[in-house]
């Protein structure tokens, strides 16, 4: 059975929506703290490189501890980053 194109395309727009949102909070919540991409990633045990990887939406999803390490860092709950099975 084909799938609906409009339900696609709904689904599809609200996980670009949820990535943006995230994505956003993790710029917004490091620039706050007047932090370098280079300083967070030292902090997350990441590179910087990676910071911006993530703030631009380049990485379908992170690892447990790296989300826990965001958590503990900035407080952006770690099961924002983690993708959950319905």
């Amino acid at each position: 059975r084909a799938a609906n194109p409009h339900r696609v395309a709904a689904y599809q727009k609200k996980k670009a929506d949820a990535q943006a949102t995230k994505t956003a909070k993790l710029r917004a919540a490091r620039a706050k703290r007047g932090m370098s991409q280079h300083k967070l990633g030292i902090l997350l045990g990441c590179t910087g490189q990676y910071v911006g990887l993530m703030e631009n939406g380049k990485l379908p999803s992170i690892g447990l501890e790296l989300a826990f390490a965001i958590e503990r860092e900035l407080g952006i709950p770690a099961e924002s980053w983690l993708k959950v099975a319905a």
